[in-house]
């Protein structure tokens, strides 16, 4: 679970209480916009200073896309404030999309799709096991206080209101 990175850990508990799309979602959009702010920052992809403005960082790769796009658009635009690219970034629903389907591929979501005859192709989305819901809020709450990443999880949650 401590490796497990801050919108993953989102995600997990918002589809422990909602089978809806995350994106849809404008708060939960702004949450996850800031926890990949927050994982580049601690994965040194970029730099958050005192004053909250965010500089390029490492040139090097992650290892997730999701993460490396992000740092890439600060690394054009640098300088500008974390409230500025959570805005920037929660605009549209291409990191919950990522992050929703990383966790299909990953066997820990599943994706069903519903369709009637007159209705839009609708997809609700479920744990594969009811129990990781349980087990990040758990985690969280135990570790917050020696864990960074639990840390910060629960105070974007809490900023959120997700």
């Amino acid at each position: 679970m401590e490796n497990v990175k801050i919108p993953h850990r989102i995600l997990l508990l918002h589809y422990g209480k909602s089978s809806a799309f995350a994106g849809k979602n404008r708060r939960l959009r702004n949450a996850l916009a800031e926890a990949v702010i927050h994982e580049a920052n601690l994965m040194h992809k970029i730099r958050i200073d005192e004053s909250e403005n965010i500089h390029s960082g490492s040139e090097n790769t992650t290892g997730h896309s999701i993460i490396d796009q992000v740092a890439d658009q600060i690394s054009v635009a640098t300088g500008k404030s974390v409230p500025y690219w959570i805005k920037q970034l929660a605009a549209n629903e291409t990191i919950a999309l990522h992050v929703t389907e990383n966790l299909i591929d990953n066997q820990l979501l599943s994706a069903n799709s519903n369709r009637g005859w007159f209705c839009k192709k609708l997809t609700s989305y479920s744990l594969n096991d009811k129990n990781n819901h349980q087990l990040v809020s758990n985690y969280l709450n135990q570790t917050s206080k020696s864990d960074v990443r639990s840390e910060i999880t629960l105070a974007i949650m809490a900023k959120h209101e997700v």
